[in-house]
């Protein structure tokens, strides 16, 4: 079987609005998929009801041969298979790591070992702290290895690293590369830009219900972003760079321009960038970016760096 997940004509509706409206996207055995979106775009209740917590009101979605909805064996068979890490992860908090890992074990009828668990995940020193005790970072690591306590073919999880430090986040992003080295499937679903370009081998862009842009991370760059571009920083230091930007009509004192272009006006770019060095100006040469392609596509982004919804 090629692929893990099937996804055609996926509609949900309610109260007579369309909040999935006529998905289709497929996932391929092994990969991390990742399905982006602002708020509000309906990529958590795709992923629910892939996951089987939500019918569809109709299309198909198949898992690992499955279908969602259809019937229960189905549905049985699809929950057994699948591992879930839901967004803000949240544990039984009087519990201790372990504690809450035997419980978690107890709803399969096969599960991977609890210690062997433990040291893949780094929880040695905190297998005996309960869950309320622990940093964020540590609730995730518990979150990812409760997600694969079963031993999964596909895993799903929904913003694994909001709200973690740069470390905590790049420790995510290193169990994340090690399901896949495993031969496992990883649907992700994330606001950071960066996390995606560095995990992900196919995305799909949501907006407003409907799959809007679909590729590898480069490829939707290419093709949304907004090309090679010149970016000089502190124009208004600059005698010279500060009254062409007010030519330009340049707000704040940052210049870009695209690299397909000549220069501005008469001046060529080349002469901009010599201008840029000889006032000590920070000069940028940067290629189409992941970002650039989703600002286009959805909206805009908050001060974090997540996207938002424009409406």
């Amino acid at each position: 079987m090629e692929y893990a997940i099937e996804v055609r004509d996926l509609v949900k509706r309610y109260s007579g609005r369309n909040v999935v409206d006529g998905v289709s996207f497929s996932v391929r055995r092994g990969t991390v998929f990742a399905l982006l979106g602002p708020n509000g775009a309906g990529k958590t209740t795709a992923i629910e009801i892939l996951e089987c917590l939500r019918t569809p009101t109709s299309g198909s979605a198949i898992v690992l041969g499955y279908s969602v909805g259809k019937s229960r064996r189905d549905e049985q068979e699809i929950k057994r298979r699948i591992g879930i890490m839901p967004q803000e992860f949240k544990a039984l908090d009087k519990l201790t790591v372990r504690e809450n890992m035997v419980l978690f074990s107890r709803l399969y009828d096969r599960h991977r070992d609890i210690d062997g668990l433990i040291r893949e995940f780094g929880l040695e020193e905190h297998s005996n702290i309960r869950f309320e005790r622990l940093s964020g970072g540590l609730r995730q690591r518990l979150g990812l290895a409760l997600a694969v306590i079963n031993d999964p073919e596909v895993i799903f999880l929904d913003e694994p690293t909001t709200g973690l430090d740069p470390a905590s986040r790049r420790g995510v992003w290193d169990m994340i590369r090690a399901f896949k080295a495993s031969g496992k499937t990883v649907v992700l679903t994330s606001h950071y830009m960066e996390e995606v370009e560095y995990l992900a081998d196919e995305v799909a862009v949501m907006h407003r219900g409907r799959i809007v842009a679909t590729g590898s991370p480069g490829e939707i760059a290419g093709r949304y972003g907004l090309g090679r571009r010149l970016v000089i920083h502190g124009c208004t230091r600059s005698k010279g760079l500060a009254s062409l930007v007010r030519e330009y009509g340049v707000v704040g004192d940052t210049l870009v321009l695209s690299m397909d272009d000549m220069g501005i006006g008469s001046i060529p770019i080349s002469e901009i960038v010599d201008m840029a060095i000889r006032d000590g100006l920070e000069v940028q040469f940067r290629n189409p970016s992941l970002e650039d392609a989703f600002l286009r596509l959805v909206g805009r982004m908050d001060e974090e760096g997540r996207l938002i919804n424009d409406g």
